[in-house]
């Protein structure tokens, strides 16, 4: 016997079972955030965007971006992750939370807000450090600097 989606939600509610499907949860605990029309992995990542705004305005930093992202590749060289549905590979990118000029440093600064630093995440940052020849400052979840 086939049910229509209402019969089946309605057999669901029946079975004292939600039957709307649950937003995926972040296996991180990382709950996702919106603010300024920009949508932050995480509240620790919004809460340093606000930061750096707030520095911007004061004239500490210019040139804020948000999500900026790199290809990693360098001259001939590039990073590609093979699948089956890329038998030829996938063109692996690094997408880090902040870039912007510190004034007072007198440089171009990356950051990465992470409250676990995972291996894959090393690897990237480590790839992107390399094809680039920029140092990624991680900030951790709680940290201001």
């Amino acid at each position: 016997m086939r049910m229509s989606e209402s019969e089946y939600s309605e057999w669901l509610t029946k079975q004292g079972k939600n039957p709307s499907p649950a937003a995926k949860k972040n296996k991180f605990g990382a709950q996702k955030s919106e603010s300024d029309g920009i949508k932050f992995d995480s509240k620790a990542e919004e809460k340093r965007y606000h930061h750096l705004k707030i520095r911007e305005r004061l004239g500490e930093i210019r040139d804020l971006e948000v999500h900026p992202r790199w290809d990693l590749k360098g001259g001939e060289y590039a990073l590609k992750i093979r699948s089956r549905r890329y038998p030829d590979g996938k063109q692996c990118v690094f997408t880090a939370d902040f870039k912007y000029f510190d004034i007072e440093l007198e440089q171009v600064v990356i950051e990465d807000v992470k409250g676990i630093v995972t291996d894959l995440m090393k690897l990237r940052i480590a790839a992107f450090e390399m094809f680039y020849g920029e140092r990624v400052v991680l900030i951790r979840k709680g940290e201001v600097i």
